[in-house]
């Protein structure tokens, strides 16, 4: 790994040596690390007590390779080293989010995250809206994103919402620009489409409209408020959800194979009566609020790095499941089927069974049956000395 890069505050060469380059797979070990020293420095910096910043899955590998399948994954090069990593959600159209925007901290606060800001917007030159959020814990990255022109949206207990209009036209786009190399011919159609669209709908009061049978493929919802609406015998396969609020919706009857659910929020939500072949389910955390797993069929299911802690799974079959570092701390199990599961390196302290059948079940080798039997007959024989 190269050494980390000093960047010098007075250095009027940063722009010749920045740039950025699309994440791969190969990459995820080293951004893990960046992304560790970045959430221990905004820890020390903002943060007191056991308090820390929320950055899913920031020390994971695996979360850094979910990122970089998406191709919107960049590293932020500054003389030829990592110097950060920059994530983008866009449809291709004049609508992106910055979802995350990290530097190291030996980078920061020398006008390196300026230039990375323009660099982006080079490469994304159809874009007329920019969104993003900050943690209201830092000032510093408030005062950085209102110097480089984003306006405060809104802001809750935790984050402050922010955006940014800029001017875009047909001409620019086709202009050459060796920073625009990610854009494909397809969505370089798309975008001048989208800058020059004379049918664009705006600011306009479609409530209780009645949409029947139109042909609404490839349609871009920017900024349009759709509560309460109702979607029923909808052809949206490949549609794209990003930096929506799409919390109480209840979705029935629905085909969803092949859907990906990533960076969002999913407390309290309630999945029923589903069909969950081959669901892949990873870098998932509780906090605060137990899951409850209620009669689910889950036989062959894989578990690896997951922290179900105080989780509560009555009557669910995980018979031939596999479970590799696995938290079920304090977990209650009550009438499940577990035949044939195998578990590894997970933490099962103060999990509680009941109800169960151990039938050719082992701890390290040892039948569990037997040490059962083992403790109850040593129970009986002189309960008074038995130190559980």
């Amino acid at each position: 790994m190269n050494e980390h890069p000093i960047c010098d505050p007075d250095d009027s060469s940063k722009s010749k040596e920045l740039r950025l380059q699309q994440a791969s797979l190969q990459d995820a070990e080293e951004i893990r690390w960046l992304m560790i020293e970045v959430e221990a420095d905004e820890k020390r910096r903002w943060y007191t007590g056991d308090e820390r910043p929320f950055i899913p899955g920031f020390d994971s590998v695996h979360m850094q390779r979910y990122h970089a399948r998406t191709g919107r994954y960049d590293k932020i090069m500054y003389q030829g080293t990592l110097a950060g990593v920059v994530l983008v959600s866009t449809t291709g159209r004049e609508h992106a989010r910055i979802d995350r925007l990290y530097l190291r901290p030996s980078c920061q606060g020398a006008g390196i995250g300026s230039l990375v800001l323009d660099l982006i917007e080079r490469k994304y030159p159809q874009v007329t809206d920019w969104s993003l959020d900050s943690i209201r814990n830092s000032p510093r990255n408030l005062h950085f994103y209102e110097k480089n022109g984003y306006v405060r949206s809104g802001e809750d207990e935790a984050y402050v919402y922010y955006v940014k209009k800029r001017a875009v036209n047909s001409e620019s786009l086709d202009r050459p620009d060796s920073r625009r190399e990610a854009l494909t011919e397809n969505e370089h159609k798309t975008t001048i489409s989208a800058a020059t669209n004379p049918e664009l709908v705006a600011n306009r009061s479609f409530t209780k409209a009645d949409f029947r049978d139109c042909d609404l493929t490839d349609t871009d919802f920017m900024g349009c408020n759709l509560s309460r609406s109702s979607y029923s015998r909808l052809h949206m396969a490949e549609a794209s959800f990003s930096d929506c609020n799409l919390s109480k919706c209840k979705i029935t009857n629905a085909n969803l194979r092949g859907m990906t659910i990533g960076d969002s929020t999913l407390d309290e939500a309630e999945i029923c009566h589903a069909s969950l072949n081959g669901i892949y389910i990873h870098d998932v955390h509780v906090d605060e609020t137990p899951p409850l797993l209620e009669r689910c069929e889950l036989p062959l299911t894989k578990m690896t790095d997951c922290n179900l802690s105080y989780s509560a799974l009555q009557n669910v079959r995980l018979s031939e499941a596999s479970l590799t570092n696995v938290s079920l701390k304090n977990a209650e199990v009550h009438g499940s089927d577990w035949r044939g599961m195998s578990v590894h390196s997970t933490d099962l302290s103060n999990a509680s069974f009941a109800g169960c059948k151990y039938a050719g079940m082992s701890i390290e080798g040892i039948p569990v049956l037997e040490l059962l039997a083992l403790y109850r007959s040593t129970r009986n024989a002189n309960p008074k000395e038995i130190d559980i």
